[in-house]
């Protein structure tokens, strides 16, 4: 623990013990003599450098921290979840901490965070795309023929395990013979 409060940090170059006494601490680590004598410390440049540290972590942290999110407008009629269960709200105004919104739901106000909100579903419903997407999965259905499921029904095999369990086999292996096992009263199997 000793060291690591004698180890300097990366940008500020000072340890954390020469920032709070103003020399480092006499360890069982050789250390030269001038380090372990008072030096004067430069509070501002000290602030400046650790501030310029924390907005690169913040820079790199918010990164990967997601995509950003339009913003919404007052009186913008939006879907939230509330009790687990989607509920349609109106924003009443942007809240003072970032991504969130204080929403009106049912004659109740909350902060919900920007995550939370969703579209409403008619607009969902009324978007063009959506609209094209269904269309185009109607058109590219396959038609699929009664008589040949049936038929396929009827000649598929079942092979049954010692619990029981049916066992459909796989359709590569249809012109091999499927051996089932059974079982008589005394739990005893019986090939068949």
């Amino acid at each position: 623990m000793l060291d690591y409060r004698n180890t300097p940090l990366d940008e500020i170059e000072l340890s954390p013990t020469q920032l709070h006494i103003g020399r480092r601490l006499n360890s069982s680590l050789p250390t030269s003599a001038p380090l372990l004598k008072s030096t004067f410390v430069n509070e501002q440049r000290v602030k400046k450098l650790y501030n310029k540290r924390q907005q690169t972590q913040e820079y790199y942290f918010n990164k990967h921290s997601g995509k950003q999110l339009r913003e919404l407008k007052d009186n913008e009629t939006v879907m939230i979840q509330h009790n687990n269960q989607l509920t349609q709200g109106k924003v009443v105004r942007k809240h003072e901490t970032p991504r969130s919104y204080i929403v009106e739901t049912l004659g109740e106000i909350e902060i919900e965070q920007h995550l939370d909100v969703n579209t409403p579903q008619q607009e969902i419903r009324n978007d063009p795309i959506t609209e094209n997407f269904k269309q185009a999965t109607e058109i590219n259905k396959p038609v699929q023929n009664q008589e040949t499921q049936i038929e396929r029904k009827s000649v598929e095999p079942t092979c049954s395990t010692r619990s029981g369990r049916s066992v459909k086999v796989p359709i590569k292996y249809n012109d091999r013979v499927c051996n089932t096992i059974s079982v008589n009263s005394e739990g005893k199997e019986i090939s068949v």
